[in-house]
């Protein structure tokens, strides 16, 4: 028998080619193919104990083989949350069971069901988008109008104002219009003639078009005049904001609210108040009253009404219901409608008290409520779409169900209109205008592969779109399917606790810097979709790779991305053939395939990457076992710890792991008696001679083990091999001579 170092070393030098080998000896090849072609078909822990040939090589491979009879054990070990420190298989000493439990996903699998068409999470994060879609498009309406006041001021003629595309879309949608169906000749015309009866106009509002611009009859601007006066053209801006749904952000709410302080201090009847469109919603929206519900002559009769009078109309609001409980619409809104009475003086006539509508503390006072409620409108609007959104998804069941999705809505004379409930609040929530996607081009859309280059939705190169495909799961026939996450939660996990090992011993401060830094880069892999967001993110992949110990490698993206699209299965890929065997666990923690695309989350007990784990980890305790059989445990146990070592965070990972604590016990010469100190005087003990961040070192790792082998063979030398030449190289020929041992 050759000694424990050259044994351990025959295999070391290369053990990729000794796996190699013992993969395509008949018997192990025969298991593995069983093991690949049935796991799949396991949905539970009874299926999986029942069926012998797949549990007995789990068992093997995760170094539990004596334990096979153990059933009850095993299945108490399977079903335990890991995620929950009191679980059963967390407070067994042995972190076997803690990995033979992580390589399956038994506890989640029973009531999770992955074909959805969309889980909670991408429902969650569409419904945020949709209202962070309203302040975007705020931001992009400000940027526009705002444009819009400057460049006015420098127009001379018609042709100047059309040709402007930014302009020419304000003063259309200002009156109502859509700018793709207006033509310029016909905006020409209004602008410089005027409206003519039989004119085929969108809506009235184009018929005062020339009213609201100085255009001559020859479309320019005669000599020191403007194209607009100023009130003109915040009129435009006005109107352009409230038919886009956009006066409700902090732009318009300035603009309005400058509006109100000009023109208050002139009014002097409340009817000339209610009079003025832009004041009314202004007012109205001061106290949460929505401008488009309320009738200007009600607003009228509330502004003359006597609170003293027990029969004004402010004091006929219904407050109770019929049993005497209080009605809380009514209440709601006579307490709204109080506030705006209180805001103005008024007198049962409509006129001004002393010729002033409000005095300046009074107007100090309702801007400050204009400010606090303006949005309340909007916000009420977004919720009312997003719960009917909501309620629409229950019911959807397909692609064919959302795209064809109809509500009835009663209009005034009675007759039913349809609307798009929830595909239009889809579209809206991506920036997507929905008169402008077709929904041929929508369910294309939703039935590619975002994470494949070559889909239809990644031949668009449009941004929006990706990530509409990203909030759904269809199938190519539209049918549900499981959601394309780069990384399971479990996997998350896992990362997360590679990464917050790096740091050491922990304190405060760092516990921090890792709990700020893995909600970072969970939050950032909910915005992967395909390999290359993978790798030009460099949050996602400097967290990971650290957590692997791979931030000192400084790849490019393109070997990144090869290293990650390598087929961990075929020896002779990038991964393997270019020597970054050890990028192997990084690769298994992520969803990517061999063709560089997401594979879906198909509920399976155990996804493809805990698969490949599962049989490299067979392979390698089947070599070491072989070895062990050939040439003695000592070599079986240097293969182990060597393949144990990146997994070591800590002192106590040691004690955790019964073969890897005998290793470390040999190589430090601790007594057996060692095992019977409490864990503080044993964890206490193995740093004083240990530093666990060393065996991430190969050069480290390499010497330590040469350390064990030496030393194993010194206290398990018999009399057999007491003259063994190549041993006596370790324990020393004469007492002249210390031999290697001496020398570690």
């Amino acid at each position: 028998m050759v000694s424990t170092l050259l044994g351990y070393k025959l295999y070391a030098t290369d053990i990729s080619k000794s796996l190699e080998r013992l993969e395509k000896t008949a018997s192990v090849k025969k298991d593995a193919d069983y093991y690949s072609k049935n796991i799949g078909n396991v949905t539970s822990v009874d299926d999986f104990l029942n069926d012998y040939r797949l549990y007995s090589y789990a068992m093997k491979a995760y170094g539990l083989e004596d334990q096979i009879a153990s059933k009850g054990l095993i299945r108490k070990v399977l079903e335990s949350d890991l995620s929950d420190s009191t679980s059963f298989a967390n407070k067994l000493a042995d972190s076997k069971y803690r990995n033979f439990a992580a390589a399956f996903n038994f506890g989640s699998i029973a009531t999770t069901d992955t074909k959805l068409v969309q889980t909670t999470a991408q429902a969650n994060d569409l419904v945020e988008a949709y209202s962070e879609q309203r302040v975007r498009e705020g931001t992009a309406a400000a940027a526009k109008t705002t444009y819009y006041s400057d460049a006015i001021a420098k127009v001379k003629s018609v042709d100047d104002l059309l040709n402007d595309p930014a302009m020419f879309e304000v003063v259309v949608e200002a009156a109502g219009g859509d700018p793709k169906t207006v033509s310029k000749d016909m905006m020409r015309v209004l602008l410089t003639s005027g409206y003519q009866d039989g004119m085929a106009i969108p809506n009235a509002n184009f018929a005062s078009l020339k009213s609201r611009f100085n255009f001559g009859a020859d479309g320019k601007v005669a000599d020191g005049a403007t194209a607009q006066t100023k009130d003109q053209a915040d009129r435009v801006v006005y109107d352009y904001n409230v038919k886009t749904g956009n006066n409700a952000n902090p732009h318009s709410a300035a603009l309005n609210t400058a509006y109100f302080e000009a023109k208050i201090g002139t009014i002097t009847k409340a009817s000339d108040l209610v009079a003025d469109d832009r004041l009314r919603d202004y007012v109205l929206s001061a106290v949460g009253l929505d401008p488009d519900i309320e009738q200007p002559s009600y607003v009228t009769s509330i502004l003359k009404s006597d609170p003293k009078d027990p029969n004004s109309v402010l004091n006929q609001i219904v407050t109770k219901n019929a049993d005497g409980s209080e009605n809380a619409f009514g209440a709601n809104r006579k307490a709204q409608y109080t506030a705006l009475r209180q805001a103005f003086g008024f007198d049962t006539s409509g006129n001004a008290a002393a010729g002033k509508a409000q005095t300046e503390a009074q107007t100090k006072t309702f801007e400050d409520a204009y400010f606090a409620n303006y949005q309340r409108v909007a916000q009420a609007d977004e919720s009312l779409k997003t719960s009917a959104f909501k309620v629409v998804m229950t019911k959807v069941d397909s692609l064919t169900d959302l795209l064809t999705d109809n509500q009835t809505v009663k209009t005034s004379g009675g007759v039913s209109t349809f609307t798009r409930t929830a595909i239009d609040y889809v579209l809206k929530a991506f920036d997507i205008d929905p008169s402008e996607a077709p929904l041929s081009k929508v369910r294309a859309v939703l039935t590619s592969d975002v994470s494949d280059p070559t889909s239809y939705v990644n031949k668009l190169k449009d941004e929006r779109f990706e990530k509409l495909a990203a909030a759904f799961n269809f199938d190519p026939d539209g049918k549900p399917t499981g959601q394309r996450v780069v990384q399971s939660e479990s996997q998350q996990a896992a990362t997360a606790t590679k990464y917050a090992a790096t740091f050491g011993t922990m304190t405060t401060a760092k516990k921090d810097v890792v709990k700020a830094e893995t909600k970072a880069y969970v939050e950032a892999l909910g915005t992967i979709h395909s390999l290359d967001d993978f790798v030009s993110n460099d949050k996602v992949t400097a967290y990971a790779l650290k957590a692997y110990g791979l931030e000192k490698d400084k790849l490019s993206t393109d070997v990144l991305k090869k290293i990650i699209s390598s087929d961990l299965g075929d020896k002779k890929s990038y991964i393997y053939a270019k020597g970054y065997d050890r990028y192997v666990d990084f690769v298994k923690a992520f969803n990517f395939t061999a063709e560089g695309t997401i594979q879906i989350d198909d509920a399976k007990v155990q996804d493809s990457a805990l698969r490949l784990k599962t049989q490299n980890e067979y392979l390698l305790n089947t070599m070491e076992t072989q070895a062990g059989d050939q040439d003695g445990e000592g070599v079986r146990l240097a293969l182990y710890f060597r393949r144990k070592a990146a997994d070591l965070t800590s002192t106590t990972s040691i004690l955790a792991d019964k073969a890897v604590l005998k290793v470390v016990m040999t190589a430090l010469g601790l007594p057996d008696g060692f095992t019977q100190l409490d864990t503080t005087q044993q964890v206490a003990t193995i740093e004083k001679k240990l530093k666990v961040a060393d065996l991430k070192d190969p050069a480290k790792l390499d010497k330590f083990i040469t350390r064990f082998a030496a030393l194993y063979d010194v206290t398990n030398a018999d009399a057999s091999n007491a003259n063994n030449p190549i041993l006596q190289l370790f324990t020393g020929g004469s007492a002249s001579s210390g031999g290697i041992a001496s020398l570690l």
